[in-house]
């Protein structure tokens, strides 16, 4: 973007009508000549400082803008939209939309006596210009008939200043005459400045003011593309500055430079780029997980053009791209694991640099752990289950940037998700009822913000039949004493685990967990009727018990 700094301070004093009472119309070509030279000592781009015409941007004079039938002549009525013509330029137009809510001839008369307070000239001056002013039937000033001849319209970009928000100022310059239509030796001014709030508001107005440099002075289109300049400051609040003619012709004399130095402050501002471009960084997302190779990609704009638009990690280079789209590959591996800040920086042609605002990431390059977990192996019952379970794992992300999914398959098949763990870690109900009595396959996968995927597979042996079990020793109504041995037959489809005997209700220990599954038991002092029955137990739980015995001890 095109500004200056500070504002353009070059002038000793500003160019009012001072210059403008040295410079006629028939010597606006001259000063465009010397101004030419002063523009060229300026470090601006010279294809930019040629095209600037001071006769058409900056002192405009021409005969057919002072002498514009319609914007020069008001019809008394307040424009009801913006851009009307009648009375743009005229005196009483502008005074009467300065007044506010005061009577306009009022305003006018206390404008006007305050203005040429500082001038002894000027303060017997005025009274005959307002006696030369047509008066309305009550008396008051006629302000379709202001007797004030358009005399310049002046861009004062000269007192432009940043630090005060302003562009310079724009003025309307009037002569004054008598009632017989002669001019008086009095210079009325109306001033407004131009505000700009940014760098890139000055840089506006500028180019507003040079858009003039393109049209042909006499024409319509000239004219119109001038009040749009006009009509943009003439919005703001203006105040009016009295003068005599007699002082500015002798103080014009003295600063017969002040032409070509308000070119070449115009050209600063217009050419001379001292701004930032403005950019944007796009993608990725801010709060994103990324991993791998990722694209960043920026938007850039500056009024000149961006050369170069640099993508920051932090304080380290990504990569650059000096062509719209902007748009690199970062391969986030090269990146330390957390939270990382990007920026894009753009440049234009003269170095001037402009920072995006930070964008935070998350670089996560590492899949989620996965841990099995309920149900645990133990020695008992080794990975054999049965009935209506719960299986589950434990996942941790190490940090970053968290588990969004977790999917249960069960040998292959989809079987359930979550998104957030429970209390357990995630788990999922598992119904092996429905199942054969086999080994499964079970996987838990969990997805990371990021996308990095991790699986976990275990196996789960399904054992929902009981073994069998059939007591063989001692037979059935058999008399024993003495240490008696018992003695069982027992299988399972998957994994027996023991044989218990059970004589009259009651466990007998140790078991029996090896075949021929046998056991001893001692019958002294045991006088009576006993029942026996061998219990087999598989690794899961089933149980089975075997065909009752009754024995008797004498």
């Amino acid at each position: 973007m095109r500004i200056v700094s500070k504002g353009a301070r070059g002038l000793s004093a500003l160019l009012g009508a001072a210059a403008l009472a040295s410079i006629g119309c028939g010597d606006v070509p001259d000063a465009s000549e010397s101004s030419q030279a002063e523009l060229l000592q300026t470090s601006a781009p010279l294809d930019c400082l040629s095209s600037i015409k001071p006769e058409r941007e900056l002192l405009i004079q021409d005969a057919t803008v002072l002498n514009d039938p319609v914007r020069t002549a008001w019809s008394g009525a307040m424009p009801m939209v913006r851009g009307a013509a009648d009375g743009a330029w005229s005196f009483g137009r502008r005074l009467a939309e300065m007044s506010g809510d005061v009577a306009p001839s009022e305003f006018v008369r206390d404008r006007l006596q305050r203005g040429a307070e500082q001038d002894a000239v000027a303060r017997t001056l005025v009274p005959q210009l307002l006696e030369a002013w047509p008066r309305l039937a009550d008396g008051t000033l006629d302000m379709t008939k202001a007797p004030m001849r358009l005399k310049a319209i002046v861009n004062h970009v000269d007192t432009h200043n940043s630090d005060r928000h302003s562009a310079g100022e724009g003025h309307l310059v009037f002569d004054a005459i008598d009632a017989d239509g002669k001019p008086l030796p009095l210079t009325a001014t109306l001033v407004y400045d131009l505000h700009a709030s940014k760098p890139s508001d000055a840089l506006h107005w500028a180019r507003q003011w040079h858009a003039l440099a393109t049209q042909t002075p006499g024409t319509e289109a000239f004219n119109t593309t001038l009040q749009a300049v006009t009509d943009r400051f003439t919005a703001a609040p203006g105040r009016l500055q009295v003068s005599t003619t007699e002082s500015v012709l002798d103080s014009a004399r003295s600063k017969s430079t002040d032409a070509r130095r308000l070119a070449k402050d115009f050209g600063n501002l217009l050419c001379t780029d001292s701004a930032a471009p403005t950019v944007t960084l796009l993608s990725p997302s801010p709060d994103s997980a990324v991993r791998g190779t990722i694209t960043l990609t920026a938007s850039a704009y500056d009024d000149v053009g961006v050369t170069r638009v640099d993508f920051f990690s932090g304080s380290t280079l990504i990569a650059s791209d000096a062509q719209p789209p902007f748009i690199v590959d970062w391969d986030t591996t090269t990146s330390p694991s957390g939270t990382r800040a990007l920026t894009a920086q753009a440049f234009d042609a003269d170095g001037n640099m402009g920072i995006s605002d930070p964008v935070s990431v998350m670089v996560d390059n590492f899949a989620p752990i996965i841990l099995s977990g309920t149900p645990q192996y133990n020695p008992q019952t080794l990975n054999y289950v049965r009935g209506n379970i719960t299986v589950g794992w434990t996942v941790t992300d190490q940090s970053l940037s968290g588990v969004v999914l977790a999917e249960f398959f069960q040998e292959g098949y989809l079987k359930g998700s979550l998104t957030s763990p429970t209390s357990l870690g995630y788990t999922f109900p598992w119904d092996t009822r429905v199942l054969a009595n086999r080994s499964y396959s079970l996987t838990l996968r969990a997805t990371d913000r990021a996308g990095n995927v991790a699986t976990h597979t275990r196996s789960l042996i399904v054992d929902n039949a009981p073994p069998t079990s059939v007591l063989t020793a001692p037979a059935n109504g058999d008399v024993v004493s003495g240490v008696v041995t018992l003695a069982a037959n027992a299988s399972d489809s998957q994994s027996l685990y023991y044989v218990a005997f059970e004589i009259d209700g009651v466990i007998q220990t140790p078991y029996s967990t090896t075949a021929p599954f046998t056991r001893t038991w001692d019958t002294t002092g045991k006088s009576g009727t006993h029942v026996i029955v061998a219990i087999a137990y598989d690794r899961v739980g089933n149980s089975q018990r075997s065909n009752a015995v009754t024995v008797t001890v004498p």
